[in-house]
């Protein structure tokens, strides 16, 4: 009964805490891609309709790497708040030590690590696929989203500057359209009544369609200019550069890359193991080095916490990087990162308390 207690106090404040990091850490990161996509809607490289599903897209993939992260800084704090009111004195002196400390947290811990794993083996990938689609959208609607009208832009796809009067209430209409661009050392200009987006149903390709206007091409300076006058001219679209296979990856179902075999595809697989199994190892950590005096200051181990989990990250991303480079044998892969870093905290452990782990605390000067 008295375990019980004990683990339930220890688990609520350290759950409490987490909740507030977590949150504190999500805002900050989902106002930085806002930030960045307003930006992106700025410059009409964005249309400003997708933001918020982009930045949903953004959330569920950034949950795999913010639940670790958070969870290990709310240990930190809860623990190092314990140490401090002398709580873990008297936890120590019932009986409780490092062991009770683990069951509590443990229980938190076992539950966030199977809901990351579902985070990354499944919801993230399609979070990115997602994603994917929303910016391969983008690129078809973004030559009128993105329209500015009474501006000058350069719109992507496009070799040349545009200036649009207005949009038409249908959101594909330009009305008083005007076009410079240069071909062939000739400088080309085209004016339109209004123009249309439209897809080549064949091809795929699209093209941006004028209407009732004229076209000049000639030099700057020099008096032979030809004139055409048109009633429908079309000018295609350029699509943009292809993406190489290997960096759609993380939008890959976790099936399809176990199929899939070979070293980029194994070190993506490992990489969504290594999260979860990141979370445990960090809760191992967190317990030696929360310990404190009741003197200490409140945020005495964010340091070494930020700095460990620095370290810890960016470890398994240059691992991952080696595997699918061909450095680390896949069957080692980015496991040896977790064994090192489980020995570090089960060391520093053994070195605050001996072996076995003694229940009764010893003084922190």
């Amino acid at each position: 009964m008295k375990g019980s207690v004990i683990n339930r106090y220890i688990a609520r404040e350290a759950l409490t805490v987490w909740v507030a990091v977590v949150v504190v850490l999500f805002l900050v990161l989902l106002t930085n891609r806002f930030v960045r996509y307003l930006g992106d809607a700025a410059e009409g490289d964005l249309p400003a309709g997708m933001i918020l599903q982009l930045l949903g897209c953004n959330a569920v993939s950034l949950l795999g790497l913010m639940i670790p992260a958070s969870f290990f800084l709310g240990v930190i704090l809860a623990l190092g708040r314990l140490y401090r009111d002398s709580e873990i004195a008297a936890m120590a002196a019932c009986g409780i030590g490092p062991g009770g400390q683990y069951r509590a947290l443990y229980l938190l811990a076992v539950p966030l690590a199977l809901a990351v794993a579902w985070v990354t083996l499944f919801a993230s990938p399609w979070a990115e696929r997602a994603s994917e689609r929303l910016s391969a959208q983008a690129e078809t609607t973004m030559l009128v989203q993105g329209i500015q009208p009474g501006r000058f832009f350069q719109p992507k796809g496009i070799d040349g500057m545009v200036y649009v009067e207005r949009v038409g209430d249908d959101g594909n209409t330009m009305y008083g359209v005007f076009i410079k661009a240069r071909r062939h050392g000739e400088t080309v200009v085209l004016q339109a009544d209004h123009a249309r987006q439209t897809v080549d149903p064949d091809t795929g390709e699209r093209y941006l369609v004028l209407y009732d206007g004229t076209r000049y091409e000639g030099v700057p300076g020099h008096g032979a200019w030809r004139i055409l006058r048109f009633q429908e001219h079309g000018i295609r679209i350029q699509r943009p550069p292809a993406v190489k296979p290997d960096t759609h990856r993380s939008g890959m179902t976790t099936a399809a890359l176990i199929q899939a075999g070979g070293p980029a595809t194994s070190a993506e697989l490992q990489w969504r193991f290594s999260l979860p199994v990141m979370l445990l190892v960090l809760t191992l950590i967190a317990v030696p080095l929360s310990r404190g005096g009741p003197r200490d200051a409140r945020y005495t181990r964010m340091f070494g916490a930020v700095l460990i989990y620095m370290l810890y990250s960016n470890g398994l991303a240059a691992a991952e990087d080696w595997v699918q480079n061909g450095y680390v044998p896949v069957w080692l892969g980015m496991w040896w990162v977790h064994g090192a870093a489980a020995a570090f905290g089960l060391g520093w452990l053994l070195k605050q308390y001996g072996w076995p782990l003694r229940r009764r605390q010893r003084a922190v000067s």
